[in-house]
């Protein structure tokens, strides 16, 4: 009987907070980390036996906070995630200062609940400091290691189950022998480690098919989110100047409003472009190749300046760049833009310019954007948007206190033809000499979108966006 209640908690719990997800969106899953961490808490005082074993109770709701962890660090980042874990961990402090003081009261002689409260919130203070201890390192550990794995696997199912189960185990052994040695044989410990164990990866392997519903749902109220958020900004586009005129494809290819980072949204005639005013460098750049375009007479201008649609004070002029060892590296490239002089003035604006390492401008980066002009030749039209990647909070820079410009860890570049037979890929390149072929770096955009935040191709039906953006090698 246990072991069937063991699953229908399961699915129950999964079920309750995905829709929390569904309906209040990432405080539904904050909201869950902090109710689930404290409920567990009380839940571990009660075993039962299940499987042959004797457990204890509180692992499954335990396990939820991994879930939502993991939740988190696909939507929105790594940042969240440990948001997360400060909440669950600030509520599992309140919790137990707040339930040891009501312990305090006296009671009066009509009381009848003092007993068993004292039975649920009487603790041992090593039994506390251990789970908190054990819960704060096991989910920072699960944060690092999900976003770790997808640097070099873009499986969800892998970087969930792997991250999981690594820190499930971490978490399992720290709080056994924090709270427990000493006081009991390492016989005993052992079988504490094991039997305990046992159960959390059965909870983590249930959690993923979860983890799968929570991202497609983020990525429908995403769309719904950018209808809203872009109708006024799509409107401006289509009456814009010759410059939007240009971009006719803009609803395809510009990417959906950013979160968590600023952005000022520049349109050129070369490009659109999410620049960054904190790092000085774009979020993003998104343009449309023709064949038109890369097959013009105009030639390399190589006229870095900065650009006039900045703010003076906050403008970069190329000039900040001496002495940094970086190139200055297009992410809209000159030879794009051979079709028109003041296309080729503007990508030599510096909102079009990020530091990248010079083997790389010059390599598989530069080979990449060789490639994609012969894709413009065969298909008529190319879709790109390229732009950096940083990881972390903290990050090289050079430059003056008011004009730093950071560093980024590594690019990325998403791809897509449309047409009868829509294609797409991705690619993320660490900012560093590399000889490897661009297609070793050729990745899915879903993972693009995960290490950036950003979301690619929204105006795109669904069933196709889902499709493509999937897709994590070269098809065409």
């Amino acid at each position: 009987m246990n072991e069937i209640l063991l699953f229908v908690t399961i699915i129950v719990s999964f079920v309750a907070e995905v829709l929390a997800f569904r309906f209040w969106g990432k405080g539904g899953i904050l909201a869950w980390v902090a109710f689930a961490s404290v409920l567990a808490n009380i839940e571990v005082i009660k075993c039962v036996d299940m499987f042959g074993i004797s457990v204890t109770l509180g692992n499954v709701l335990y396990g939820s906070t991994f879930l939502a962890t993991d939740i988190l660090n696909e939507m929105y980042g790594p940042g969240e995630s440990k948001k997360a874990i400060h909440l669950g961990f600030f509520a599992l402090v309140a919790y137990t200062i707040l339930s040891q003081l009501s312990l305090l009261f006296q009671p009066n002689s009509s009381d009848f609940a003092s007993p068993a409260m004292h039975t649920i919130f009487s603790l041992s203070w090593r039994i506390c400091a251990a789970s908190l201890i054990a819960y704060f390192i096991s989910n920072m550990l699960d944060i690092y290691l999900f976003n770790w794995i997808g640097r070099h696997t873009h499986h969800l199912w892998l970087r969930n189950n792997g991250g999981t189960m690594i820190s499930q185990a971490v978490d399992t052994v720290l709080f056994t022998l924090l709270a427990f040695w000493g006081v009991f044989g390492n016989d005993i410990i052992w079988e504490l480690i094991i039997t305990t164990y046992a159960i959390k990866f059965i909870v983590a392997l249930c959690d993923t098919p979860f983890l799968y519903w929570a991202r497609r749902i983020g990525k429908t109220e995403k769309k719904q989110i950018i209808m809203k958020k872009t109708l006024s900004l799509l409107i401006a586009i289509c009456i814009a100047t010759s410059a939007a005129a240009q971009l006719s494809d803009s609803k395809i290819i510009k990417p959906a409003p950013i979160t968590g980072k600023k952005e000022k949204l520049i349109i050129h005639s070369a490009y659109i472009c999410s620049y960054n005013l904190d790092y000085k460098v774009p979020n993003y750049v998104a343009w449309v190749i023709t064949p038109d375009r890369v097959n013009g007479k105009v030639k390399r201008s190589n006229n870095f300046q900065g650009d006039p649609a900045v703010p003076k004070d906050q403008r970069v002029e190329t000039s900040d760049y001496y002495g940094s060892h970086y190139d200055r590296g297009h992410m809209c490239p000159a030879a794009d833009n051979r079709h028109s002089a003041r296309s080729m003035d503007e990508c030599f604006y510096m909102t079009n310019i990020c530091p990248q390492n010079h083997n790389l401008n010059g390599g598989t980066w530069n080979d990449l954007e060789m490639q994609c002009r012969y894709w413009t030749n065969k298909y008529k039209k190319l879709y790109v948007v390229s732009g950096p990647i940083y990881r972390g909070s903290q990050h090289r820079y050079f430059g003056k206190k008011k004009m730093r410009i950071q560093v980024p860890e590594a690019f990325f570049k998403v791809i897509l033809i449309m047409g009868d037979k829509p294609k797409a890929v991705g690619f993320i390149m660490p900012n560093a000499a590399t000889d490897k072929p661009y297609k070793a770096f050729a990745t899915t955009i879903d993972e693009v979108e995960r290490q950036t935040g950003i979301d690619f191709f929204p105006a795109l039906p669904d069933n196709l966006e889902n499709r493509l953006e999937s897709i994590g090698k070269i098809t065409f």
